[in-house]
């Protein structure tokens, strides 16, 4: 291999994957690459022969000290499973390894505009959700039939026809916010705790407006600085839970990792409302009547469309609920706010101490 096939299929993964588990950036200040492969003997023993790589190593940033207790996953809480967690991410790597440098180039770069930065973010989190379900389709019908359908049935000009197939090429796909939602519920329920309510929304509507600068999605949009900074941070957490599942933890398990970290405490909780964990009506256009098969949608692993059954049992089914822990939420209806019960974390602390 090469010194820039090295740092392409090794040293940027493992790079991006020691800045996820330490949750701040990580520089590689010295490394040394041996392989098995080419050994040198001297007196009938043999060693691994050193192999000259173009990456000489990082500059320092700063001498701030990474604090065991502050990282997301320290070595000391995967220490049995270290080898298989790394495994498993040079594995994950090279699926979506163009979402990967997004993110972890916007983690690691220079420090830009925070509408940059966002933005950046958005792309990574559009990306892995096209990389990772590359079969999903809108959610509420089979768009690949419809186009068909429609380029039957309207004759037109060759050329008109030709301009008209290109438009609609990419029409069976999910839109961005049905996309972000993909990675909301891959992410785990527990991940509402750290994203505002409507967050593929707010982030569709901000996306666009950076983007395009609609002035008529200006109102929907997040434009003050502390609180596009504060979005940008919810678009990491989202990712940051993904990987976690991407590489074997139960949501609560990667809650329970996640909340001691700086961005797991610095973030404010957010009320969790009962839907949460319900699939959003997105829907925006309606569904041809007698056209409503189940296997025209591809969904993430587990996911459940309206109708089935969820016959699993809940890691809170055992955890009793008392007055005590009911908490209003603004906006919902009485009925429903009685059923909220505090915030998970809290109740995640309770059945981790039993």
């Amino acid at each position: 291999m090469t010194g820039d096939e090295i740092f392409s299929a090794v040293t940027r993964p493992l790079q991006q994957f020691l800045t996820f588990v330490c949750d701040k950036p990580a520089y590689l200040l010295d490394l040394t690459y041996r392989s098995s492969e080419f050994k040198r003997t001297s007196f009938g023993n043999s060693w691994p022969q050193l192999i000259t790589c173009i990456h000489s190593g990082d500059v320092a940033h700063g001498d701030e000290e990474v604090r065991e207790y502050e990282m997301l996953l320290p070595l000391s809480a995967i220490r049995d499973t270290a080898a298989e967690i790394l495994e498993r991410w040079f594995e994950i790597w090279s699926q979506v390894s163009l979402a990967m440098d997004l993110l972890f180039g916007t983690l690691l770069g220079p420090q830009t505009y925070t509408e940059t930065r966002f933005l950046l973010l958005a792309q990574a989190a559009e990306t892995y959700a096209g990389l990772r379900f590359p079969d999903a389709q809108r959610m509420n019908l089979d768009q690949k039939a419809r186009r068909a359908r429609v380029l039957d049935a309207i004759k037109l000009d060759p050329a008109d026809h030709a301009w008209l197939k290109e438009a609609l090429s990419y029409v069976h796909e999910p839109t961005f916010a049905e996309k972000l939602h993909y990675l909301v519920r891959y992410a785990g329920y527990e991940v509402h705790e750290k994203i505002r309510p409507g967050f593929e929304e707010s982030v569709k509507h901000t996306r666009n407006f950076f983007t395009h600068y609609d002035p008529k999605v200006k109102t929907k949009a997040v434009t003050e600085l502390p609180d596009l900074y504060r979005l940008a941070e919810e678009v990491i957490v989202l990712l940051q839970f993904c990987l976690m599942h991407d590489l074997g933890f139960e949501s609560n398990q990667a809650w329970l990792e996640f909340r001691k970290t700086f961005r797991g405490r610095a973030l404010p909780d957010q009320p969790v409302t009962p839907d949460f964990n319900l699939w959003p009506p997105i829907v925006e256009e309606e569904a041809v009547p007698g056209n409503e098969t189940k296997d025209m949608v591809s969904l993430p692993p587990g996911e459940l469309l309206d109708g089935d059954q969820d016959t699993t049992e809940g890691p809170e089914d055992d955890l009793p609920v008392d007055s005590a822990d009911i908490v209003p939420v603004v906006g919902t209806d009485e009925a429903i706010a009685e059923q909220v019960t505090q915030p998970l974390w809290r109740r995640l602390l309770r059945r981790s101490r039993r």
